[in-house]
């Protein structure tokens, strides 16, 4: 397959077996072994599972990845461990392993030195995958508000922001999580840049768009979902028309689009809403991110990048912007999934393959994944904090 994140097929029924009696979590190139509530690890004080019957965990990557469209290197492992590699027997007749009733899993501790080995009976069927982390909205000590977004569903997203921006208005900071949310509406950026955005900036354009020609595609086929609009559209605004125009001149795609099979170019522009229940959070704020960051989740994270007082902290989102349609195939139950739009940032990369990468990067720990201590959330209370005392 291409590159394209929301490429998939749908419709078809996996050849029954054994599935992975656990789940799989990852960190950079380390994979994260624990239990299917996520309360503890499969084996206490090893968090780091390395072999699966034998074979490094990064050959069963490798044999998923065949199934899994071309992108981010850190998106094709994650997609691989949620979508795929459950399927344990199914994995193992692709590898020349034997069907048995137990799966034998090597794991080691956080400096690799020490290792154990457990024999595990093996899944019925593969484990779901919850969003992570499950905390609410609230305000924090110091007297920082915590906005968690695990959705870009418009309804609960919106909902969450209207319901908690009027309470951080006397926050002295404010943490944005999006950890883990893979997409859904972009109406919760234009809402919440009209929250942190000074009603005097200028718009802000920050990404641009071209759709695959297509006989069913009118031209606002962009307008809707993904509030894109050619640059000739009456309804911008001089001050747009002249944000455009400077996003123009230093806009160079890495990608050329083939003559003749995609749209003129479109564009995003965030402004200020008006609206009597906004007002400007002029204090710092910090965004948690992470490479399960997908779809609109990418453009949200694009907005807000580079913002005045905003700061983008954890690991690079997933990558994928393509407003996708669903085809069925003839008379057959399989559904296939295509984008029908290239998609590109600000610094001319496209959102598949690349993702959005963060201002500062770091990576969780194994124990935030059972509850335990959660250091990026810690590292932006941190950034907060400081910024008080200056």
């Amino acid at each position: 397959m291409g590159i394209d994140g929301h490429s998939r097929v749908r419709g078809y029924q996996w050849p029954t077996g054994g599935c992975l009696p656990f789940l799989i979590e990852v960190e950079g190139d380390r994979f994260i072994a624990l239990q299917s509530n996520h309360t503890a690890f499969v084996a206490d004080g090893f968090p780091y599972l390395t072999r699966i019957d034998g074979r490094p965990i990064q050959q069963w990557i490798d044999q998923a990845a065949t199934r899994v469209p071309k992108g981010a290197p850190h998106w094709i492992r994650h997609r691989c461990v949620v979508r795929f590699l459950g399927r344990l027997d199914y994995w193992r007749k692709e590898l020349g392993l034997p069907r048995k009733q137990t799966v034998r899993v090597e794991l080691t501790d956080a400096t690799g030195q020490h290792t154990r080995v457990v024999e595990l009976p093996v899944a019925k069927a593969p484990f779901s995958y919850p969003i992570w982390p499950q905390q609410p909205s609230r305000l924090l000590n110091n007297n920082i508000g915590y906005l968690r977004l695990p959705t870009m569903e418009k309804e609960p997203s919106l909902k969450e922001i209207t319901t908690w921006m009027p309470q951080f208005r006397n926050a002295s900071g404010l943490i944005v999580d999006v950890r883990d949310n893979d997409g859904g509406d972009r109406a919760a950026l234009l809402w919440l840049y009209s929250y942190l955005a000074s009603p005097t900036a200028p718009p802000h354009v920050f990404t641009a768009a071209a759709y695959r020609l297509h006989v069913s595609r009118n031209e606002n086929h962009l307008a809707g979902g993904p509030f894109m609009f050619r640059e000739d559209d009456a309804q911008w605004s001089p001050a747009e028309r002249l944000a455009i125009e400077g996003f123009k001149k230093r806009f160079k795609p890495e990608w050329e689009l083939p003559v003749g099979q995609f749209s003129p170019w479109h564009y995003l522009a965030l402004r200020s809403r008006v609206d009597a229940s906004i007002y400007h959070f002029d204090k710092p704020v910090v965004v948690l991110m992470n490479a399960k960051c997908f779809s609109a989740c990418d453009i949200f994270l694009a907005g807000l990048k580079g913002v005045k007082n905003v700061t983008l902290l954890g690991t690079p989102s997933g990558g994928g912007s393509g407003n996708s349609e669903s085809f069925i195939l003839g008379a057959t139950p399989i559904r296939l999934t295509l984008s029908t739009m290239a998609s590109f940032q600000a610094n001319g990369r496209l959102f598949d393959g690349h993702g959005v990468q963060p201002d500062i990067v770091l990576e969780a720990e194994p124990a935030y994944y059972i509850g335990g201590s959660d250091r990026v959330l810690e590292k932006a209370v941190s950034l907060l904090k400081a910024s008080q005392n200056k």
